[in-house]
């Protein structure tokens, strides 16, 4: 939301930079613009861990594997978990829990090597 407010105000101070004839406003607000539109390019870019079976720790009997929201950096995180090495991957079922700050915690039976995708 950061992003599209950094965007607006790029083109509404373009818009006020055409009205007063000032080509140096102008030129600023078109780079404000242009960093806005990338923020909100990063930010809908998935992200995603590779991780080995050594990430796993030990947990109530199972294993568990967290993921900061700090280091995915998403609001609101949707995760999907995937079991293989280097382009072979396959969807796996594992518990997902998310909590009120954002960090991603995975559930596992068993440790394995494999990627997350959140977005």
């Amino acid at each position: 939301m950061k992003a599209l407010l950094v965007t607006i105000a790029g083109v509404i101070l373009a818009f006020v930079a055409s009205v007063l004839r000032a080509p140096w406003l102008a030129a600023a607000a078109s780079l404000v613009a242009i960093c806005g539109a990338y923020a909100q390019f990063r930010a809908g870019q998935p992200f995603e861990l590779m991780f080995s079976d050594a990430s796993w720790r030990e947990s109530d009997g199972g294993f568990s594997l967290s993921v900061p929201r700090a280091m995915h950096k998403k609001v609101r995180p949707t995760a999907t978990v995937f079991e293989g090495v280097a382009t072979t991957f396959h969807w796996v079922g594992v518990s997902i829990q998310v909590s009120d700050s954002g960090n991603v915690e995975l559930g596992a039976a068993t440790r394995f090597t494999g990627k997350v995708v959140i977005v």
